[in-house]
């Protein structure tokens, strides 16, 4: 008689187990299924209210787009400021790169009720009516020119080292670009090296490696400094270590609109598309991941998001919903 309370207990424990399981699988699929096609939702919308503005272009260029852009980098004399130390030209050409699952790190999923407005090899005119979002709009267009780092870089740094240069003042330069016809579309004065601690505390000479502006539909003119990046959470200018990077590389200049699709994505999956993905998707065209992102985000971990965070509310979270992850960068599917 003693142990039938005992026995109830125990009974009510187990199903109140059960429930709770029950209840925290559903939530982990009906949280994460919503949380995809949340995700796909707004990505499809951007795209369909923004197709002609995406590009970096005043508005009488966006039907017509020119097949290059004119850059001058700058580097003034130090001792005469008027005086132009050094002066590069160079041409930012007009790429337009399907989306596509490497450059998005995502691809279709049978339950997914929107699907990716991705571009697939196979019928156009079926995928279109798949996606919803015609395949003339499933493309990233920017303005992208590599200059050799030694055309942007004083002489006197490409004949010192580290130990020559320390207590040197930095030397700015003053990158510009124009449309055909010299009207200024961005203007950016930075320094081509910087001082930056190691991961051993020493100061060491740092190189600018990458420059990735995406800017408003209204064209410009713009100050470089101020426009907002093409990544989310890395920020424009990425430097080097001068040692590691001198010789055959290249500094990467890239002009993109403020809604071109690879941005937007990067906003959407808080990084994850710019990270595991490619910026130039299939197109065969050398990069380094490392300068479009600079290293795995904070909140990206082998669990997911939030997993980083101590708040019991933000596990919580994350093992209820399954997050982004590389590969499924706009939310893992429900099954």
């Amino acid at each position: 008689k003693q142990q039938a309370p005992s026995n109830v207990v125990l009974s009510l424990s187990l199903w109140a187990t059960v429930a709770v399981t029950t209840l925290a699988a559903s939530s982990f699929l009906l949280l994460g299924g919503r949380g995809r096609s949340e995700r796909i939702a707004v990505f499809r919308e951007y795209m369909r209210q923004t197709s002609l503005p995406a590009l970096p272009l005043p508005a009488e260029l966006l039907r017509a787009p020119p097949g290059t852009l004119q850059g001058t980098w700058t580097l003034p004399d130090p001792k005469d400021p008027e005086v132009a130390l050094k002066q590069h030209s160079f041409d930012l050409t007009l790429l337009e790169v399907p989306l596509s699952s490497s450059l998005l790190s995502d691809r279709q999923d049978v339950d997914d009720e929107k699907h990716l407005p991705i571009t697939v090899q196979s019928s156009m005119e079926a995928d279109d009516q798949l996606s919803g979002v015609p395949s003339e709009l499933r493309r990233s267009r920017l303005y992208r020119a590599r200059v050799p780092v030694e055309q942007l870089l004083p002489e006197a740094a490409m004949n010192k080292g580290d130990a020559e240069l320390m207590g040197e003042e930095s030397l700015s330069g003053t990158l510009e670009i124009r449309v055909p016809g010299s009207r200024l579309l961005l203007r950016h004065v930075l320094e081509p090296l910087r001082w930056r601690p190691t991961a051993g505390s020493a100061m060491v000479q740092h190189v600018l490696a990458r420059l990735c502006y995406a800017v408003r539909p209204d064209g410009g003119p713009w100050d470089g400094a101020l426009v907002s990046d093409c990544e989310y959470g890395h920020s424009s200018p990425v430097y080097k270590p001068l040692s590691s990077f001198v010789g055959a590389r290249e500094v990467e200049i890239i002009l993109r609109g403020r809604m071109d699709p690879y941005v937007v994505a990067s906003e959407v999956t808080k990084g994850c598309s710019n990270c595991f993905g490619s910026q130039y998707g299939d197109v065969e065209f050398s990069a380094d991941n490392e300068l479009q992102c600079g290293g795995q985000p904070a909140a990206f971990s082998a669990s997911g998001w939030h997993w980083g965070s101590s708040s019991t509310a933000a596990r919580l979270s994350a093992w209820l919903e399954p997050a982004p992850s590389p590969g499924r960068c706009f939310g893992r599917p429900k099954r």
